[in-house]
Parts: C-alpha cells; structure tokens; sequence
C-alpha cells in the first residue's frame, strides 16, 4: 500500500501555527499546544466557552436506558456512516461542523482481525484528505509526530490476539468542518476497530 501524508505534520505546524485557523485568532495549532502543557490551565477557567464532544465506535444499539440494546456491547467498527469517495469505500469515524479541534484521537483493534488500512481527515469540506496514510503511522508510529504526542502504550507482540491502545494528542484544529475516515485495507477482512476522538 502506498502511504502518504497529504499535509506533513511538520508543515502543518510550521504554516499554520501562527495563522488564524478558527473563528477566534488566538486559537492556534501552538495555542493548543501551550495549552496541554501549562498547568495553570487546569485550575482556570478558558477564556471562551466550547463544548467537549466525543465520536466513537459505541454500540448504535445503545440509545436509550428504557429501550432494548442500552447495554449491547458491540462497540467495535461502529461509524457514522460509509460513503465512497473516488471510488473508494470510506467508513466515516467523525463528521463534525466547525469551529473546532480534534484534542485526542485513541484507537484499538484486534491484531489477527486487522487490515491496517487507510486513515484519512478531511479538513473544511476539502474533497480531498489533508492528512492520510496507514492508521498507526498517523495515531502512534511516531512517524510524523514524536512522544509522547504519538505513542503506543503496550509492548508489540507478534503471537496475534493482542489489543493495544494507540494514542495521538497533536491537536487538529479546523475552522468550519472536519471528517474523519477510515478504509480498510482489505474489504474480505471484517477490521475490529475500536476508536474515540475527542474534539470541541
């Protein structure tokens, strides 16, 4: 498979970080990041208001309390939805309006049911990803964004069964939409993903 990152981390950093990416200008790749690290932080309140929301593989059956499934828990390769996209079938993982900025993104999957496919985000109703390449080289290689921003948090073990969490905290921001999707690899293959992506 062909791996590639349509916007390089490092580039997105170098000709963003000190752009106006959202509707309020001091809301910047290296704002978010100051923001991580700045223990103040945590015992202010921010300066505007926003929303912490989730997208994740939980089971679509679990509506509500009173109602059947509210305890399944099939919370693997769950999506909003899939959509071909040039000929190619994409499950879509987030689909969210902006404002906005992806803050962690953490994912498993089972090592025998996997086909390490394609991740790909799409930033302001681009028809084509920004970011896009396998998705562990995005979310925990280290590939393009170094520990601990990108890191896997259990050992590699080739005996096959294994779950593992894979982590990235490079904060993603956006100003008016961002999706998020994921190809397989190999469509014979049923990929158990789990996933969730903290965003605001």
């Amino acid at each position: 498979m062909k791996i590639h990152i349509a916007v390089p981390f490092l580039l997105l950093i170098g000709s963003v970080a000190g752009q106006e990416i959202v509707a309020n200008p001091d809301i910047t790749i290296a704002t978010l990041l100051d923001e991580m690290v700045n223990k103040d932080e945590l015992a202010t309140l921010p300066m505007y208001s926003f929303k912490t929301l989730q997208a994740s593989s939980y089971s679509r059956q679990s509506i509500a309390k009173n109602k059947e499934g509210w305890f399944d828990n099939a919370d693997a390769s769950q999506f909003v939805r899939a959509e071909v996209n040039e000929g190619r079938k994409e499950h879509v993982l987030m689909d969210a309006e902006g404002p906005g900025a992806i803050v962690r993104f953490w994912s498993t999957w089972h090592a025998q049911k996997f086909s390490m496919g394609t991740l790909r985000i799409y930033f302001d109703n681009a028809s084509s990803p920004q970011i896009e390449g396998r998705i562990d080289e995005i979310i925990s290689s280290n590939k393009y964004v170094g520990a601990p921003l990108s890191q896997r948090v259990a050992s590699f073990q080739e005996n096959g069964g294994w779950f593992e969490g894979h982590n990235l905290y490079f904060p993603l921001p956006y100003a008016k939409h961002c999706k998020v999707t994921y190809q397989k690899e190999d469509e014979s293959v049923d990929d158990v993903l789990y996933y969730q992506i903290n965003y605001r």
